[in-house]
C-alpha cells in the first residue's frame, strides 16, 4: 500500500502522464520525453553505439533521446501507447526522492561533461541555480494556496538536483 503522504507531494514526480491529441512529432515543454516511455529502432541505438553505461540512474534517457535526435530529429509522441511501470513501495520514500534527484544531478554534470567541457558545466551550473530560485518562488505560492508539502517537494527536487551537480559521485544502490 502507497504510503500516505506519498499521493501529496509523489504525485507529478511518479503519475501517468496523457496529454493526448493525435500522434505528433515530440515537442512539449519538457526538453526531453520520460525514458520508461520511449523506444527507439535497433538501427539508431547501433548508430550511438547504445546505452551510455556511465549514466545508469535517469541521465541514460536524455543522452539516448539527444544522441538519436541528431541522427534523426522526427521523434514522435505516440498518445496511444501504454507502458505499465511498477514502482516499487521503497521508490515511494523521501530517502528514494532524495537519491533520484541527487542522482539526476550528478549524472547530468557527467553527460554534459563528456561533450561540453567546463563552460557547458557552468551553464548547467546557473541554470540549476535559477530553477532552484523560482522552485522557491513555486513554494511560496503553492504554500499560499493551502498545498505547501507540494511546493515544498518542487523546492527540493531543486535543491537535491544542484546538490548533486555539485558533488563528485553519488552512490546508488
Amino acid at each position: 500500500p502507497e504510503p500516505e503522504w506519498a499521493s501529496k507531494w509523489l504525485n507529478g514526480y511518479f503519475a501517468k502522464m496523457d496529454p493526448g491529441g493525435e500522434t505528433r512529432l515530440f515537442k512539449g515543454r519538457m526538453k526531453y520525453p520520460f525514458g520508461c516511455n520511449m523506444a527507439y529502432r535497433k538501427k539508431y541505438l547501433q548508430e550511438i553505439g547504445g546505452f551510455n553505461t556511465k549514466l545508469a540512474f535517469r541521465g541514460d534517457d536524455k543522452h539516448i533521446f539527444h544522441e538519436v535526435r541528431q541522427i534523426n530529429p522526427n521523434i514522435y509522441f505516440v498518445h496511444t501507447a501504454v507502458v505499465h511501470h511498477h514502482i516499487p513501495t521503497n521508490r515511494l520514500s523521501k530517502e528514494y526522492f532524495r537519491t533520484l534527484f541527487l542522482k539526476t544531478g550528478n549524472e547530468e554534470k557527467l553527460r554534459i561533461s563528456e561533450g561540453g567541457g567546463s563552460m557547458a558545466r557552468a551553464s548547467k551550473f546557473f541554470e540549476y541555480v535559477i530553477k532552484l530560485l523560482v522552485s522557491i518562488a513555486i513554494w511560496i505560492l503553492y504554500t499560499l494556496q493551502g498545498k505547501e508539502i507540494k511546493g515544498r517537494f518542487v523546492m527540493l527536487s531543486q535543491w537535491y538536483t544542484l546538490r548533486g551537480f555539485l558533488m563528485r559521485q553519488v552512490h546508488v544502490r
